[in-house]
């Protein structure tokens, strides 16, 4: 892409002042100069715009309790293993609704992954979905029924989910109410899902810990709540999506994923232990560096949310490098020493990490997805110097994604489940331009959506 010549620029965005970062060596001046900020000016605005709650009246749940329940919860090995256990059930029990004459499998042939023998004209069927809307009932009915509740795995839940989720840039936004009418409709049907007596009764550890012991409002309870579920599923349906594409748009990336899970599969000690049915613990998730790779790379080209902060004084931005002028042809702009910015109070600072995800400097030809670029041993610099975390797909200092582990585990078993379990491929006659671009008008909030689906066919191995 072309390279911005200036490292920050100026805009003012529906009366708000903002300060666009571009340039991947101050990108992160939102943690740099984190006393000067507000770190909570774009949660409030989400809180209010989009979920539809006073921001004054104490749903931050960024209190101690809440943050203690989020780590035991989504962090702790036992409680991940149940979850990201419990996310594979739900997947193996809509594989075995794929096929048209569903009779036949019954739910004891996922009791181990190497025993699915379908008959033979199954073996034979190609299903065609659009890749898009597979994933996107796949990993909704997965993550909520393992992270939110039972309750809300629905489809009706799910068509409400769609309409509110394509809604939030402009929810978030502010604009004038017409425009949002069908997803604010969904939203307070959503909430009428989150209220009901049921949706607790069999909600997730998390849920049931959050409405004992956080003691919010009902009206709180069911909007932060709700806040979660697009937490949860909000930016792994496309992440799923990007990976799946790109992992069926090339045989060697299919092939290379399939061998390693395979090999993970036949590695197993026979006297595996029935209660785990044959499906994937968090250690051999782990073991599954090519499928991790394929997700950071996916993360990497397709992560699009800014960081957002507001200043709440005036301060003086050092931007660190002046690469910009240096690397010009003009030898005037050479003499110039940097730049120093004034940044006035209430200015929206608006930093976009993926700048840092298509570094060149850092990323050899980074617009390219390659599968193995993150594999173990992997070393990435820039001037020199060694960078700890080349991705920042998950948000940086006290707003670090609470949920990411999950998050990285239940896509890499959806993956490893996928190409172990089915066969899969893109509709015959797609061509380089046929392919799915990113969709700038949703571009922003978290990771980036396609601009559209592509069908594809799957049948079980």
């Amino acid at each position: 892409g072309h390279q911005l010549r200036t490292p920050v620029f100026t805009a003012t965005i529906a009366g708000d002042r903002c300060l666009f970062i571009s340039d991947p060596d101050n990108v992160l001046m939102t943690h740099r100069y984190a006393k000067y900020l507000d770190d909570f000016s774009l949660q409030k605005q989400f809180v209010k715009n989009v979920l539809g709650v006073d921001p004054e009246a104490g749903v931050f749940t960024d209190t101690k309790p809440a943050i203690k329940q989020y780590h035991k919860y989504l962090f702790t090995h036992d409680e991940l293993q149940k979850t990201v256990l419990n996310a594979q059930q739900v997947l193996s029990d809509l594989f075995a609704n794929l096929s048209p004459t569903k009779t036949t499998i019954t739910t004891n042939t996922d009791k181990l992954g190497q025993q699915m023998h379908p008959i033979q004209s199954q073996q034979q069927h190609w299903i065609n979905f659009n890749l898009f809307s597979f994933v996107e009932e796949y990993v909704f009915k997965a993550s909520v029924d393992s992270l939110i509740s039972k309750y809300v795995r629905s489809d009706e839940a799910m068509g409400n989910y769609r309409l509110f989720d394509e809604a939030i840039p402009l929810l978030f936004a502010g604009v004038p109410s017409f425009l949002t009418k069908k997803a604010m409709e969904a939203r307070e049907t959503l909430v009428t899902f989150l209220n009901d007596p049921k949706f607790v009764k069999l909600g997730s550890d998390l849920i049931v810990a959050r409405h004992e012991e956080l003691g919010m409002t009902e009206n709180n309870f069911s909007r932060s709540t709700l806040g979660l579920l697009f937490a949860s599923v909000g930016n792994s349906i496309p992440a799923v999506f990007w990976a799946l594409y790109h992992l069926l748009a090339d045989a060697q990336v299919y092939e290379a994923a399939k061998a390693e899970v395979q090999s993970i599969l036949d590695n197993r000690p026979q006297n595996i232990d029935s209660a785990a049915h044959g499906y994937f613990t968090l250690e051999e998730l782990d073991r599954m560096v090519i499928i991790q790779s394929i997700f950071t790379e996916t993360l990497r080209l397709y992560a699009g949310a800014f960081t957002t902060r507001e200043a709440v004084q005036d301060f003086v931005m050092d931007p660190k490098t002046n690469a910009s002028a240096t690397e010009t042809d003009d030898d005037d702009q050479k003499q110039q020493p940097p730049r120093k910015y004034l940044i006035e109070k209430g200015t929206r600072i608006m930093g976009f990490t993926a700048t840092m995800h298509y570094d060149p400097e850092v990323f050899e030809d980074p617009e390219s997805f390659q599968y193995d670029r993150f594999l173990p041993g992997k070393v990435f610099t820039k001037n020199g110097k060694r960078i700890a975390e080349p991705v920042r797909p998950f948000g940086g200092g006290a707003h670090l994604c609470p949920g990411r582990k999950f998050i990285a585990y239940e896509i890499k078993a959806f993956l490893a489940m996928l190409v172990s379990k089915m066969e899969m491929r893109l509709v015959q006659g797609r061509r380089p331009q046929d392919a799915p671009q990113i969709d700038f008008a949703r571009q922003g909030v978290g990771v980036s959506h396609p601009d559209r689906d592509v069908a594809f066919e799957i049948r079980f191995r």
